[in-house]
């Protein structure tokens, strides 16, 4: 078994966004970036494709790429996520930076240039070979639409949560969130955290926000 320890994690919150775009002040840009894919960047190593693997009709598959569902799998990639982290900020000074996964988050001081980071964000992926999804990519912008609670298109959530498999698509169907965690799609409250978040509670920020 896999030391659930060993592999728990913090995830950034939407609070950790806010106070960055309350100090900086009102008008700081956003830009958000969105990796594709995320777990098939990581492969295996040839050695390790016995463990990941399962029997179909007489037949082994092997999974020969970072698996959903796997307790080590969140913890592995996001020491990349985290690499990435470091080169905006240490080779390209990147100030402001946050990451959840594969999912990205900038933000520049109004006057300060957003294309700038987004130029930046893209030639790092770009040199390192990831692979970006493109419709969910937006920047630079002063609004950021937070999911479906606020607007944002459903569809190109479903069965996505952050990474973690189908926890959206488990959640709109009232499955309990002990559930979702003990069927391996969770290894903290994260979907508490962001895919549960009260309408009023994401409203209230945005006032907090628009306000400063």
């Amino acid at each position: 078994m896999i030391d659930k320890e060993e592999c728990s994690m913090s995830y950034v919150k939407i609070d950790d966004a806010i106070r960055i775009i309350l100090k900086l002040g009102r008008n700081s840009t956003l830009c958000k970036y969105d990796i594709s894919d995320a777990f098939k960047i990581c492969p295996y190593l040839p050695s390790q494709w016995p463990l990941f693997c399962f029997k179909w009709q007489s037949f082994y598959y092997y999974y020969v790429r970072l698996t959903f569902g796997c307790r080590s799998s969140p913890k592995i990639f996001d020491t990349v996520s985290q690499a990435i982290c470091h080169i905006a900020e240490k080779n390209y000074k990147i100030k402001n930076i946050l990451h959840l996964l594969d999912d990205f988050l900038t933000i520049d001081h109004p006057s300060e240039d957003g294309e700038r980071s987004m130029a930046i964000m893209m030639t790092i992926f770009k040199r390192l070979n990831i692979p970006i999804a493109k419709h969910k990519t937006e920047g630079p912008v002063t609004c950021l639409e937070y999911l479906e609670a606020c607007g944002y298109q459903a569809e190109l959530y479903n069965g996505h949560s952050f990474r973690i498999g189908a926890a959206t698509s488990a959640g709109k169907a009232n499955v309990e969130d002990h559930l979702i965690k003990t069927l391996g799609r969770l290894s903290s409250d994260s979907y508490c955290r962001y895919i549960r978040t009260d309408k009023s509670s994401i409203k209230n920020a945005q006032q907090q926000i628009c306000n400063s």
